[in-house]
């Protein structure tokens, strides 16, 4: 089977274009009902709600958040 190139890298950098912005709501849409998100050291958010306040003080922490991104690595399959 081919594996179509690029396609989790881009929802990768739609998803750290959502951290730029600080756009906190549009992060968490990037995740499923049932989510597992941890941020460093930080406890392991089971929640869209536990998401957002993390994504919050996270945000509120900083000024500005840049990404550079040169290389992702896929690993599997995608079927469409």
């Amino acid at each position: 089977m081919d594996r179509i190139p690029g396609v989790m890298a881009e929802t990768c950098i739609r998803l750290f274009g959502r951290g730029e912005a600080m756009d906190s709501k549009g992060f968490v849409e990037f995740f499923t009902d049932a989510p597992m998100y941890q941020f460093g050291n930080s406890e392991p958010c089971l929640t869209k709600n536990a998401i957002y306040d993390s994504v919050e003080a996270f945000f509120g922490a900083v000024d500005a958040l840049y990404h550079d991104v040169r290389n992702v690595w896929e690993s599997g399959i995608l079927y469409l």
